[in-house]
């Protein structure tokens, strides 16, 4: 049984994100914007500790129920971390913004999804290229997305589609991942629609 955050806690949790990341980075100001206009289905994020996270979530700090629309975190004290903000709020996008369902045969695609928007942002906000990836084609798509600015025309949107696709399918065959069927990544494409 997940345990509600008390209101000091919700208090600090907001008052960080937005005046450390959202103040930051106005990409993602506008996409925290569109989810709370979003009418249908209506976004109530919430946050909750899980006293048993560690045994049924483990080797992860925190999960996105899109069922409950609630960030389950393993300890109260990581919910104030900007990594973990960061890649629940992905998810949040995906899942509310994109309309995609995690399951078994797409989570790895979307793992990797939320882990290049996460290096994008952080490379935003830093000045410094971060990459989860050290390639030169990973570390070519962050720096490519990083420095999009102004209209996209459809012919650089479908050839950064192409280079995620490439970068993705190297990633999984690197780590024995299966590609999904049709996967769309919709978070990317929220991402890329902010310019």
């Amino acid at each position: 049984m997940a345990l509600n955050l008390s209101y000091n806690q919700y208090w600090f949790l907001i008052k960080t994100a937005n005046e450390g990341l959202f103040y930051k980075n106005s990409i993602l100001r506008k996409l925290g914007y569109q989810l709370a206009q979003k009418k249908r289905p209506i976004v109530r994020l919430k946050f909750a500790t899980y006293p048993d996270f560690e045994k049924d979530f483990p080797g992860r700090d925190a999960i996105y129920d899109a069922s409950s629309q609630t960030v389950l975190l393993k300890k109260e004290e990581n919910i104030f971390s900007d990594r973990i903000i960061l890649h629940e709020f992905w998810h949040v996008v995906q899942c509310e913004l994109a309309g995609i369902k995690m399951t078994d045969k797409n989570e790895a695609h979307m793992e990797f999804e939320v882990m290049v928007l996460c290096d994008v942002i952080q490379t935003m906000i830093t000045g410094n290229v971060v990459t989860s990836i050290k390639t030169y084609t990973y570390m070519s798509l962050v720096s490519r997305l990083v420095n999009l600015s102004g209209h996209i025309d459809p012919g650089v949107e479908s050839q950064v589609l192409a280079d995620y696709n490439e970068v993705y399918e190297n990633w999984a065959r690197e780590n024995s991942f299966s590609e999904p069927d049709n996967y769309n990544p919709g978070a990317l494409f929220c991402f890329l629609s902010i310019f």
